[in-house]
């Protein structure tokens, strides 16, 4: 059993972190993105846009939750190798990594949660989505797919 005063600044340590997620994804802007099947389907999900090497490396981590049909679009800038991890991330993800020409060029379907492993593409990519473990097979999203971003969508890191 830890010691009163460790325990409480275990607990305090761990309500502030919690209250930071929480206000970090209330003020978080949420893109409609759609994936198109192969087959014309158009699934639309509700992403926060990672862009700038800080929010890339924070990406989901510390969400101890992620609402169906929602997740993050990391924006590279442009194709290159993409090595990904779930590092302090509590919800297992299905990635989709997507070319600059828009096409889903690999998936890692149902990532280890809080896992240091590395998880490439295995081709160029300059996008990766994040969403809810199991929603990729359960939308039919596979590689070839095809992103379609918002007209007002800010491109770029």
């Amino acid at each position: 059993m830890l010691n009163g005063g460790r325990a409480w600044r275990l607990l305090l340590v761990g309500l502030v972190g919690w209250l930071c997620g929480v206000a970090a994804g209330a003020q978080e802007t949420r893109w409609p993105v759609v994936l198109e099947r192969a087959d014309g389907v158009a699934v639309e999900f509700a992403l926060a846009r990672a862009a700038s090497p800080t929010t890339r490396e924070r990406g989901l981590m510390g969400r101890r939750h992620l609402a169906p049909k929602s997740g993050m679009i990391f924006d590279f800038g442009a194709d290159e190798a993409i090595v990904m991890w779930m590092k302090d991330t509590f919800v297992p993800l299905d990635m989709l990594f997507i070319s600059a020409a828009g096409a889903v060029v690999d998936i890692q379907y149902n990532t280890t949660v809080l896992s240091e492993a590395y998880l490439p593409s295995q081709h160029p990519a300059r996008y990766v989505i994040e969403i809810n473990a199991g929603e990729a097979p359960q939308f039919g999203l596979l590689p070839g797919a095809r992103l379609r971003l918002p007209p007002n969508f800010p491109t770029g890191p």
